[in-house]
């Protein structure tokens, strides 16, 4: 079988928690958050979402959003380079880590989640910086208000949507996973498109196995029902940077450069040789150089001027990416 693409959340009124006196390194034990609880919960949109705010309050802030049956700590190679230049919170999405999922939701759900987050930090501007299903949500925030999305990197990801053999496909693995569960063939099919052959997926296996199969189905559903806002590309002008692993099988490589020669100020789509889909974990050093290399230019305005109705005009998002 040909890997369909891969990769889900939802949304409310926040309540702020106090701000965790310790904002480096991943371990939620030592953190103390709201209502007396020793780990880090936002109540967000209805839902209860696990999150982790590392660095210093005053640096530049950067949301990370993980891919799908994935989890933040995808993120913990990157954090732990970046924290000493930039505000790094990463997250559990609606029915992944941590988080709980109590109904349907979509990829503008999981958006809405990430805007409200940043209103529970008191965060006015961040970068965006999703992997796969991380950046579909990454690219609705920045529609849904894109005055407070500085940037966006996105991994791994696409604006295109599922073709019908694909759909079909998609469909025959979610009804699989959600039913019999994450083993035999459709483990190792996921597998594949995440991590390829050679990455130790053990722990993962585990975490996708520790949660009944009853419990996915809002997140495939998510996948399989998103929406197309390719026509919508003209309206992202805030700056846009692309990473992808050239051999990622659920998202061709070729997406990225077709949405980065779409939109009005694209940084360009920095190849990772050998990624799969998951190349945040498989490589991650390499992921973290193009990182560095793409966050630099969105947070000190070094990048192209941004065109909107034919008026030429630079936006100095290094003062946007704040707190």
């Amino acid at each position: 079988m040909e890997h369909p693409r891969i990769d889900a959340i939802e949304h409310t009124r926040p309540t702020r928690p106090r701000r965790s006196r310790r904002r480096h390194g991943l371990d939620p034990r030592s953190q103390h958050w709201q209502g007396g609880s020793s780990m880090p919960f936002a109540n967000v949109n209805d839902h209860t979402l696990y999150f982790e705010d590392n660095g210093a309050a005053n640096l530049p802030t950067v949301l990370f959003s993980h891919g799908f049956v994935l989890d933040h700590t995808m993120w913990e190679p990157m954090v732990t380079a970046l924290s000493h230049r930039y505000r790094c919170i990463v997250w559990d999405s609606r029915g992944h880590g941590m988080s709980d999922c109590r109904g349907p939701f979509d990829f503008w759900d999981l958006a809405r989640d990430a805007l409200a987050l940043l209103d529970t930090l008191g965060i006015e501007h961040a970068v965006h910086v999703g992997m796969s299903q991380g950046g579909f949500a990454g690219l609705r925030a920045a529609l849904l208000d894109p005055d407070r999305v500085a940037g966006v990197i996105n991994i791994d990801s696409a604006v295109q949507v599922f073709s019908a053999d694909e759909m079909a496909q998609y469909g025959q693995m979610a009804a699989a996973w959600t039913t019999v569960g994450p083993v035999g063939d459709i483990a190792e099919a996921m597998r594949g498109i995440q991590f390829g052959p050679h990455f130790d997926w053990t722990p993962w296996l585990g975490k996708w196995q520790s949660k009944p199969p009853s419990e996915w189905k809002h997140s495939w559903q998510s996948q399989i029902d998103r929406d197309d806002i390719s026509s919508r590309l003209d309206e992202l002008t805030m700056p846009i940077g692309f990473i992808h692993g050239d051999a990622d099988p659920a998202i061709p490589i070729a997406y990225s450069h077709q949405t980065s020669a779409a939109i009005p100020n694209s940084l360009g789509v920095i190849a990772i040789a050998g990624g799969a889909h998951g190349a945040v974990l498989t490589h991650p050093t390499e992921v973290t150089a193009a990182l560095c290399d793409q966050l630099a230019k969105i947070t000190s305005g070094d990048r192209p001027p941004v065109v909107r109705d034919g008026v030429r005009t630079t936006r100095n998002e290094g003062q946007h990416a704040q707190r």
